[in-house]
């Protein structure tokens, strides 16, 4: 109970005309700064409408931003609310998803980043791997092998897991996102601008 009092003190009201603004900052800096951690239900709508001293409406709009950014996600349910996420690469990415839909980045763009980023990651991991790493890789490269035999398509989505499996052997956040990134985004391109006959 204790916790949960304190939490309830993290946020000041607002009372200025950026009230959006300064209600996503201070949830955002609640969750950057620690005071809510990873799987930590915020407090609910009514309780920051009081907090805040702002509408409904403005609270819903600040945390639908705030899930855009990747920083809380909703569930539904018995235990309905707003939860901290782990921090993963979905809003990057969303933006290049996004670039791509504004037709400033097309597939050529991806492969392109993607020839100069997994060189170098697999390069590293080469000389710089754990024997548990190397059995996530083989194990990820073998079962697509046996799906390109039988659906194009779950053989692609397979290949992204190759992909990423082998970024998460450098244990670097910024190595690791740009490449989830990149390779989602350019295996969406993919599976859905080109269709395979084999997967009709």
């Amino acid at each position: 109970r204790e916790e949960s009092g304190k939490k309830r003190s993290v946020f000041q009201s607002v009372r200025k005309q950026s009230l959006l603004k300064d209600v996503e900052d201070q949830i955002k800096q609640s969750i950057l700064e620690g005071a809510y951690k990873v799987n930590d239900k915020l407090p609910p709508e009514r309780e920051l409408v009081i907090q805040f001293q702002v509408g409904r409406s403005t609270i819903r709009e600040a945390l639908h931003n705030i899930e855009s950014m990747g920083l809380i996600f909703t569930k539904r349910g018995a235990e309905a609310g707003s939860y901290v996420s782990e921090p993963t690469s979905r809003p990057i990415t969303g933006i290049i998803e996004n670039l791509i839909r504004a037709k400033t980045v097309d597939i050529a763009h991806l492969i392109q980043a993607r020839m100069y980023i997994e060189p170098s990651v697999a390069a590293h991991v080469a000389i710089n791997h754990t024997k548990e790493d190397i059995e996530r890789i083989t194990a990820h490269l073998d079962s697509a092998s046996i799906l390109l035999k039988k659906n194009t398509k779950e053989a692609r989505l397979e290949n992204i897991l190759f992909h990423v499996e082998i970024a998460k052997s450098t244990q670097n956040p910024v190595i690791i996102f740009l490449s989830e990134s990149v390779v989602h985004a350019s295996t969406a391109c993919l599976l859905y601008t080109s269709p395979s006959p084999r997967d009709r």
